[in-house]
C-alpha cells in the first residue's frame, strides 16, 4: 500500500501525453483519477483503456470549468489532489498562424490554470 493508495486525482489534460502517463501512474499505485480532455471521444477512449474517469473539459471554455470540477469532485466523492497539465501550443510559420491560435492558446495556457476545486465542496 503506496501513500497514493485512494487519493482522489483531477488532471486536466489527461487524454494524451504527461497527462496521461500521469495518470497511468497514479492509478497504477491505487489512486482514483479522473481526467479531463477537449476531445470526447478520445477522453472516452483512454480513460477505459486506463481506468480513469472521463469528464468532458475544454480548459480554454473557463466559464465551465467550476462545473466540470464540480462533476469530478462528485464522481470521485472528493478530491485530494489537482494536476494543472492541461496546455497547448502553436507551431508553424508565422504567417500561418492566425489570431484565433494566439486567442486559443492564451485562453488554454491562462485561463485554464484557475482552477479552484476548494470551492467545490
Amino acid at each position: 500500500m503506496t501513500k497514493i493508495s485512494g487519493l482522489k486525482v483531477l488532471i486536466t489534460g489527461g487524454s494524451s501525453g504527461i497527462g496521461k502517463a500521469t495518470a497511468k501512474l497514479l492509478i497504477s499505485q491505487g489512486a482514483i483519477v479522473a481526467i479531463t480532455g477537449r476531445d470526447k471521444k478520445k477522453l472516452e477512449k483512454v480513460a477505459q483503456e486506463i481506468q480513469a474517469i472521463p469528464i468532458h473539459l475544454d480548459v480554454s471554455k473557463y466559464k465551465s470549468i467550476d462545473v466540470k470540477v464540480l462533476d469530478a469532485f462528485h464522481s470521485m466523492g472528493g478530491m485530494d489532489v489537482l494536476v494543472n497539465n492541461a496546455g497547448i501550443g502553436v507551431f508553424g510559420e508565422l504567417s500561418d498562424v492566425k489570431i484565433e491560435h494566439f486567442e486559443t492558446t492564451y485562453a488554454t495556457n491562462v485561463f485554464g490554470v484557475d482552477i479552484n476545486y476548494s470551492r467545490s465542496g
